[in-house]
C-alpha cells in the first residue's frame, strides 16, 4: 500500500515517571511541549501566570529573548505557550533535523528561566498584556 497509515498515538512513560504522547504525522515539521499542572488557579494573586506565559522563552541561564528568538528563526521553528485555569504548556513548532537543539532549549526555557534580570523585560510583559487587553474594533 502507498499510502500512509492512520497515525497512532502512543503514550508512555519513561523511567522518571514522565508522560511522553507521541504521534507520527509525516510531515516536515515536529510539534513538541511540555504540559505542567500549573495554572491560573494555583497563582497567589491574579495575573502571575499571565505574565509568566508573556515572559516565556525570554531569557534563561544561557541564553538572552533575542538570542532564544534567533536560535528559533535559524532552526525554522516558532514558539507558543499557553495556559488554563489548572495547566500551562510550553510548545515549539521545529522543523524535524532540529528536534534536539529544540528539545535542549525547552528543557531550558521551563527549568532555568531567569526573571528579574531586566525591569525592561517586564515592563515589555506589562506593555504586551496591555495591549492584549484592549478592546479590539473590528474593522
Amino acid at each position: 500500500s502507498d499510502q500512509l497509515q492512520v497515525p497512532e498515538t502512543l503514550i508512555t512513560q519513561l523511567d522518571n515517571g514522565i508522560r511522553v504522547v507521541s504521534q507520527e504525522t509525516y510531515g516536515q515539521m515536529t510539534t513538541f511541549g511540555l504540559l505542567t499542572g500549573v495554572g491560573s488557579r494555583h497563582e497567589p494573586k491574579p495575573g502571575i501566570v499571565h505574565t509568566l506565559e508573556t515572559m516565556a522563552f525570554g531569557a534563561t541561564e544561557h541564553y538572552d529573548g533575542m538570542t532564544i528568538t534567533n536560535l528559533l528563526q535559524d532552526w525554522g521553528a516558532t514558539r507558543f505557550v499557553s495556559h488554563s485555569r489548572e495547566q500551562t504548556l510550553h510548545c515549539i513548532d521545529i522543523l524535524r533535523p532540529n528536534v534536539d537543539a529544540g528539545m535542549e532549549l525547552l528543557a531550558e526555557v521551563v527549568l532555568e528561566p531567569k526573571f528579574g534580570e531586566s525591569l525592561e523585560e517586564f515592563y515589555f510583559a506589562l506593555d504586551t498584556m496591555a495591549f492584549q487587553a484592549q478592546e479590539q474594533i473590528p474593522q
